[in-house]
């Protein structure tokens, strides 16, 4: 095997589409999702005869190609480890499916909704540091703050504080 193809299809945005500002809040979604300069216009669907009033008209392919070589081969032979796959992926080049979207909705042919439709975003949850105690994202493999080497035993999800809940009370 020499790579591996992913496609997926996302909505194009019709002529009829509404620009505007982007709020405060969209920036923020985007910058989250990994686009890395703010946006100047957001674009939205509209609707008209043309689109059937969805606002869509037609479909655009975003693409991830995995081209195999010896590294990303023996790491798949040793089992599932989906991380270290990634990553060898990443310094062999590869863009995924979610940067290409990014780049869409850049260029107003599509939406960030529609590309949070088709598109699974990857979502890290921070961990702790089993020596500092500080957050860490998932995706690095020594703490930044302390040095230390991760190590599944010691680093946990952060801790979350449980709320009480009000007993709903029938009379």
């Amino acid at each position: 095997m020499t790579g591996v193809l992913a496609q997926r299809l996302v909505r194009r945005l019709c002529t009829c589409r509404y620009s505007s500002p982007p709020t405060q809040d969209y920036i923020n979604s985007v910058m989250m999702a990994g686009l890395m300069e703010s946006p100047k216009i957001r674009h939205t669907p509209g609707g008209c005869e043309e689109c059937d009033f969805s606002g869509y008209r037609s479909r655009i392919g975003i693409y991830e190609l995995l081209m195999f070589n010896d590294p990303i081969r023996q790491v798949t032979r040793t089992g599932n480890q989906n991380d270290e796959i990634r990553t060898l992926a990443r310094q062999n080049g590869m863009r995924f499916m979610q940067e290409y979207g990014l780049e869409l909705i850049r260029d107003g042919l599509t939406t960030l909704e529609e590309l949070q439709r088709v598109v699974r975003f990857a979502q890290l949850t921070p961990e702790t540091c089993g020596s500092c105690g500080k957050e860490v994202s998932a995706a690095f493999t020594f703490c930044p703050y302390c040095g230390k080497k991760k190590s599944a035993r010691e680093w946990e999800p952060p801790r979350k504080f449980r709320v009480a809940r009000p007993e709903a009370v029938n009379k």
